[in-house]
């Protein structure tokens, strides 16, 4: 699909190869995000926005507006391309009934049935 380099492992043995600059670039000028621009090439959109930019995507050497003009990045801040949105998996309804009958168990040990349902 892109013409591809292989990068060095990280320190678990895990490697992956990365599209070109030019190509990072050219995907994201045609979708118009740096999110689509990754999900197109397979990797994370923060390591898009390095490979056609050269800097990290993490506002530590954020682009100045000559410098996004040039790229065709109108977008300015992109932290959130590196760090994006936690998601908070106890607030199902699942773990809440399973927090709730805990709590009781805890409170009134007489209703517990089986003494190592929690163990």
């Amino acid at each position: 699909m892109w013409n591809t380099r292989e990068v060095a492992a990280d320190p678990v043995g895990r490697s992956w190869a990365n599209p070109s600059s030019a190509q990072a670039l050219a995907v994201f000028r045609e979708v118009g995000s740096w999110e689509a621009a990754g999900q197109r090439l397979g990797i994370p959109p923060g390591r898009a926005y390095l490979l056609a930019t050269g800097r990290p995507a993490d506002a530590g050497q954020a682009l100045n507006h000559a410098e996004r003009e040039a790229v065709g990045d109108p977008v300015g801040p992109t932290q959130q391309l590196v760090n994006p949105p936690a998601q908070n998996p106890t607030s199902t309804d699942a773990v809440h009934a399973w927090m709730r009958g805990r709590a009781d168990r805890e409170l009134h040990p007489d209703r517990r049935a089986d003494p190592h349902a929690d163990a």
